[in-house]
């Protein structure tokens, strides 16, 4: 409740202070969050540096840590949140959380972002103390009416397994997939009968493929402990 109250209270602060890009070169110092101090110590994938960045009015953390530019983070969760991520279609829309655990910017506002311009997507995971990073170029989200559909294009140092999600719809569990995939496994995602990857399965499961799952690192078996989602301009 402190940290969370300390987060809040920034943010308010954060509005005084002009409105920046988190674009290559003028990534604001702006304000940090005190409760990613902590955090940094205990799982080796958050960066020495993460501050507070606006992006098109849209507040989240920029992270400075990556020689590619800087990434504006639209998505994190780690395995000790008890943030549940079997929401509804609307609270995905908007998106929830807080940036000082689990959050997610919400579908229209990175479809709002992405709709602008080209953008590198990075995914970061954990998994039994094994970090892993993954780029894909190209990506965005598609509108409401298209069902914030997932696109993609593949890098050097993509895992394909992602990639068999591409062009698929974003579902939930009251605007569910033809296959019910998203009911089945309780959580949000952009499911292909069903899924190689669900970054946003239930991290608290012991049940085979109900957690947060990478096929190729985890199997179905296991989940990963760490994800996150950022995304860096290319014009």
């Amino acid at each position: 409740m402190e940290r969370h109250g300390v987060y809040l209270l920034l943010l308010s602060l954060a509005a005084v202070f002009p409105s920046y890009r988190c674009t290559l070169g003028n990534c604001p110092r702006k304000i940090s969050l005190p409760c990613l101090n902590s955090l940094m110590h205990t799982n080796t994938l958050f960066p020495q540096e993460e501050l507070i960045a606006n992006m098109d009015g849209y507040d989240s953390i920029c992270d400075s840590s990556d020689p590619k530019g800087l990434f504006f983070v639209i998505q994190r969760r780690y395995a000790a949140s008890s943030v549940d991520w079997n929401l509804d279609w609307e609270t995905y829309k908007t998106g929830f959380g807080s940036q000082c655990g689990d959050f997610y910017l919400g579908n229209e506002n990175i479809y709002q972002l992405t709709v602008k311009a080209s953008y590198l997507l990075r995914i970061k995971i954990d998994f039994q103390d094994k970090n892993f990073t993954y780029y894909y170029s190209g990506f965005r989200l598609g509108s409401e009416e298209e069902s914030y559909r997932l696109s993609l294009g593949i890098t050097d140092s993509a895992n394909k397994d992602l990639l068999e999600h591409n062009g698929m719809n974003f579902s939930t569990y009251d605007r569910s997939d033809p296959n019910g995939c998203a009911c089945f496994y309780t959580s949000g995602w952009w499911y292909n009968a069903c899924f190689k990857v669900n970054l946003f399965g239930d991290m608290q499961s012991t049940e085979n493929s109900f957690g947060a799952i990478w096929e190729s690192i985890t199997g179905y078996g296991k989940s990963l402990k760490f994800t996150e989602m950022a995304i860096l301009s290319q014009g």
